[in-house]
């Protein structure tokens, strides 16, 4: 008797008769393309380092496609350190946040664009294509509202990397083994201080910055995530900015 093809009875039949089976694809519908510089893309390989591996945060398990006023960037985070890519120009004027898995990111950070601009087209069923590959998006819950803990200030200091590393590896099996505090005074030479309390460990370091633009101050940090952080960068020099206020 006569059987439409291609459809889940026709597959039975198939399948009955030892003979392989094909699903037809369905054609990808296109709800919105957002067109943007191909060079973003590199930016999935550093936001991954920054995601956080506690499953009790699963918006924070994935990395955020931020778009807004015709810009957009990369952002990750752990709720301890945060990764902000540089923002580039886009076609997408409203904000919108898309949210991608560990596994998309970093196959996105290995795509090699033939042009300088590329697509990412948000498709039906809470999907997403970037250059031909389609990803799931993560809709259950939203991204942390990252951009209240970004400073606004423009003041600050400048150090050598590799020194700054080196004092940090020096001092920090001294600290607090919970907590992994290092404690900073940033007068006239950046002074990193750690202390044990319960086992009686204390240690010091110094070292003296390049130009510093703020007043006075003592702060603290985690030691370990400081140098999760400096990992990521690749100059010999970097930035801190603050404002002088703990």
């Amino acid at each position: 008797f006569p059987l439409p093809i291609n459809n889940s009875i026709y597959n039975v039949f198939l399948g009955m008769a030892g003979k392989d089976t094909f699903e037809a694809k369905k054609e990808a519908v296109i709800i919105n393309s957002i067109t943007l510089p191909s060079q973003l893309l590199k930016s999935f390989d550093k936001a991954v380092k920054f995601i956080s591996k506690d499953g009790l945060r699963p918006a924070m398990q994935q990395v955020c496609i931020a778009c807004e006023n015709y810009t957009i960037e990369v952002v990750a985070t752990d709720a301890h350190k945060l990764y902000q890519s540089k923002k580039f120009e886009c076609s997408q004027k409203e904000r919108i946040e898309l949210l991608v898995s560990e596994s998309a990111a970093k196959k996105i950070a290995k795509f090699k664009p033939a042009n300088d601009l590329t697509e990412i087209h948000i498709l039906e069923g809470e999907k997403v294509m970037v250059e031909g590959e389609i990803f799931d998006l993560f809709t259950d819950n939203r991204f942390p509202s990252y951009q209240c803990v970004i400073p606004t200030y423009e003041t600050s200091m400048t150090f050598e990397k590799d020194k700054f590393v080196a004092n940090i590896k020096k001092v920090l099996p001294f600290a607090n083994k919970c907590t992994g505090q290092v404690n900073f005074h940033l007068n006239g030479s950046i002074s990193l201080h750690t202390q044990d309390v319960d086992f009686s460990f204390e240690c010091d370091a110094d070292m003296p910055y390049i130009s510093k633009y703020f007043p006075d101050t003592d702060i603290a940090f985690n030691g370990k995530f400081l140098l999760d952080t400096m990992a990521i960068f690749k100059d010999k020099t970097v930035k801190m900015f603050t404002n002088g206020i703990n």
